[in-house]
């Protein structure tokens, strides 16, 4: 269609666009956990972060013992901590 209407100069433009809307449906988190996270949980947390933040992300599995328990999750400049060692962290820091 932009052929026939004289506008391919149009072209680079709207493919810069479309490139741009397909990232914003799917960025990559990053996945900490102690331990393997089973996939049915997996599935869930896509779930969720898809449901809370609007896109499908791309998850990058890390395994990091330091955390002794639970997740922690990278998306954009965001950082969640939901670990074991995080929450003991906290406790600590409450009694001191």
């Amino acid at each position: 269609m932009l052929k026939t209407k004289g506008r391919l100069d149009l072209l680079p433009e709207i493919i810069t666009e479309l490139n741009y809307e397909q990232d914003l449906l799917q960025q990559q988190v990053v996945v900490e956990s102690a331990v393997m996270l089973n996939e049915s949980d997996l599935h869930e947390l896509i779930e969720i972060i898809a449901d809370k933040y609007g896109f499908k992300p791309q998850v990058i599995k890390k395994i990091n013992p330091n955390l002794l328990g639970g997740i922690k999750l990278k998306i954009g400049d965001q950082v969640i901590d939901l670990s074991l060692k995080y929450r003991l962290g906290e406790i600590k820091r409450t009694i001191n």
